[in-house]
């Protein structure tokens, strides 16, 4: 099935994938399990339900994001560092967000 998997999101043939050399296969493999399909989406999702007054994280709310919130990955101190963050917690009650903190991951 993970043939077939990537091959879909890669728009390849299955054939493709086989003629695939075996550590290209292992690096993608590898990449889709820390960058899931779609993890923009489900972080967009779980910041609109977080709007709305849910109070998880978005990791528990999407198990896809949780490699996404990884604490020894780049990307979550790049989203903390942003700009959007940022004026998050400045807006009226950005205080009460409870987004990204590292002890929840756990």
């Amino acid at each position: 099935m993970a043939i077939y998997e990537l091959a879909y999101h890669l728009g390849k043939d299955v054939e493709d994938i086989l003629e695939m050399p075996y550590d290209r296969f292992i690096g993608w493999m590898t990449y889709f399990e820390k960058r899931p399909v779609d993890w923009r989406g489900d972080l967009q999702a779980a910041l609109i339900m977080q709007a709305q007054g849910v109070k998880d994280p978005p990791w528990k709310i999407f198990d896809s994001l949780r490699s996404i919130f990884n604490k020894k990955n780049p990307l979550t101190d790049t989203l903390r560092g942003s700009k959007v963050f940022h004026l998050l917690g400045l807006a009226k009650g950005g205080e009460k967000l409870n987004l990204w903190k590292e002890e929840d991951l756990e």
